[in-house]
């Protein structure tokens, strides 16, 4: 848990260091809010999902990957930072 905390708050830093020299990045997320904003739920269910039923531990680091992007995107997406 704690792994995949710390890549959300890198993420998470590293999309606001870029956004303070280029603002215009968010530009590129603007077209796709709306999708990642109303299929919030759902992904981050089959993700979990996809989590708990794998054994390997490469399908897992895939997963968790996968969802601290996404989770990463739907932070700055609703809260606009």
């Amino acid at each position: 848990m704690g792994k995949t905390l710390g890549l959300l708050l890198l993420l998470l830093g590293l999309f606001m260091i870029i956004k303070s020299f280029h603002p215009e990045i968010l530009h590129y997320l603007i077209p796709y809010s709306s999708y990642i904003k109303r299929s919030f739920w759902g992904v981050i269910l089959v993700l979990i999902g996809l989590f708990m039923i794998s054994r390997n531990k490469i399908w897992r680091a895939i997963v968790k990957i996968v969802f601290v992007v996404y989770l990463t995107l739907y932070i700055v997406l609703v809260l606009n930072l």
